[in-house]
């Protein structure tokens, strides 16, 4: 089963032009798992069939949303933000490169970016645990993974000649002032809990679990 994962916020058009990039491609996925962080869209919003809502009570942190998809959905799980426009052969050469000892990604993204589309295998799970659900809504989870990682001596890999195109958090281009500067404050808040977590910012991390413990 190749199943894509996509955590949506508000970014409608984004989604459905993803999901047409992916439909266009020469390999299309088994079944769309869509975690409506937004609690807005319907099934007759979509033009496809293989398809499946997950819609939380209140928005959930990205964490928590990975957590989701680790917890429901089966392996081949692609893990994906909705604003990435996929190339005809980037689901099947990701695939084609499937590795399950640690997360790998399409080198068409930049390394920081890494966690935009990314896949997980539950051998990784096993050997490194879940997301950290402490950090919301978003930012720094992908960091604290990356560290955790490098802990149990795994690194993320890129998949060659996979490529795709990551447009950018289109989510912040529609925030109102008083959204984005509660976006600000949230960085913030998370990078301070990022350090009291590890010791210190990515990369120069003193900790060898979270908060010392």
């Amino acid at each position: 089963m190749v199943n894509i994962c996509i955590t949506t916020l508000n970014n409608f058009s984004g989604l459905k032009e993803e999901i047409d990039s992916i439909e266009s491609g020469t390999l299309k996925p088994d079944k769309y798992i869509i975690f409506d962080n937004s609690r807005k869209l319907k099934y007759s919003d979509f033009s496809i069939d293989n398809l499946a809502l997950a819609v939380p009570n209140e928005q959930e942190s990205l964490a928590r949303s990975w957590n989701w998809f680790i917890d429901n959905v089966p392996e081949i799980r692609v893990i994906c933000n909705d604003d990435l426009i996929f190339y005809p052969d980037t689901l099947e050469t990701l695939v084609r490169g499937l590795r399950t000892d640690t997360i790998y990604f399409p080198y068409g993204i930049a390394k920081t970016n890494t966690y935009s589309c990314f896949v997980i295998s539950d051998e990784v799970i096993s050997k490194v645990g879940r997301f950290d659900e402490e950090f919301y809504p978003a930012y720094f989870e992908d960091n604290s993974y990356d560290y955790k990682l490098s802990l149990q001596g795994l690194y993320v890999d890129g998949v060659a000649d996979c490529n795709i195109i990551h447009k950018g958090s289109q989510t912040l281009h529609n925030y109102t002032h008083s959204e984005l500067d509660q976006h600000h404050k949230n960085f913030q808040k998370n990078q301070e809990l990022y350090v009291k977590m590890w010791g210190g910012m990515p990369k120069n991390e003193i900790y060898k679990t979270k908060f010392n413990r």
